[in-house]
């Protein structure tokens, strides 16, 4: 618009002839546009709403010279969350059949039970010791003594007759009632020790088998039953 008018007082120039004209025409003639003598378009400072894209609304602020409105102050749009839609794959479940536990169905074996008759313990019955015997078992857990067991002994010059039931290497209380274990060292010669039947007579003894009642030692006042052969060798 300035370059017009001067344009236009160039030809006034020309048509007048008038330097003094010319000159103004050279001076470029200016209309206030938004000078500092233009009227303000806003309050500086103020605010004001205003449209941002997608139709989102803000705010715009007048300039501190009031000559215009600041841009609106819009805020960069938020992305939007992105959510994984992928599906989750179903977790895997192992069908495979569990075995059944082995269970041993062989049978257990009986426990075995000792069925042997528990020998009896040795009963000490004073009727044993002295009586006639062909073995063990006749003594009811004695000793069956006889001449063979005798010349083991190195005594073949004493008798048994019928074998008698005694117990070697007793002590005061293997013989039982009616008994005592007796020390024949005199005898042997060497401490041995057997069960001998008490007795007070020869009624108390096998006298038909040639048996006897007789002490042991001199001074000893318990008799026994003894084979004849014993009796002599005391002597």
């Amino acid at each position: 618009m300035s370059t017009v008018r001067t344009l236009a007082g160039a030809v006034l120039c020309v048509l007048f002839a008038a330097s003094s004209a010319c000159d103004e025409a050279r001076t470029p003639f200016v209309i206030p546009d938004g000078g500092s003598n233009a009227s303000p378009l806003c309050v500086p400072g103020a605010t004001q709403a205003c449209l941002c894209a997608a139709g989102a609304s803000s705010v715009q602020s007048c300039n501190q010279s009031g000559s215009g409105w600041s841009p609106c102050e819009c805020l960069a749009p938020t992305p939007d969350v992105v959510v994984d839609t992928t599906p989750t794959p179903d977790a895997v479940v192992d069908t495979t059949p569990t075995p059944d536990a082995v269970v041993d169905t062989t049978p257990t074996p009986d426990a075995v039970v000792d069925t042997s008759p528990t020998p009896d313990a040795a009963v000490w019955n004073p009727t044993v010791v002295g009586s006639a015997c062909t073995g063990d078992h006749d003594c009811g857990g004695y000793t069956c003594m006889t001449s063979e067991l005798l010349v083991a002994f190195g005594a073949s010059d004493l008798k048994v007759p019928g074998g008698m039931c005694t117990e070697l290497l007793c002590d005061a209380s293997s013989c039982g009632d009616g008994a005592s274990c007796v020390d024949l060292e005199v005898m042997f010669g060497a401490s041995v020790r057997i069960c001998l039947k008490n007795c007070v007579g020869a009624a108390d003894c096998r006298h038909d088998e040639d048996y006897a009642c007789a002490p042991v030692f001199e001074t000893g006042a318990q008799k026994y039953c003894l084979p004849a052969s014993f009796i002599a060798e005391l002597d």
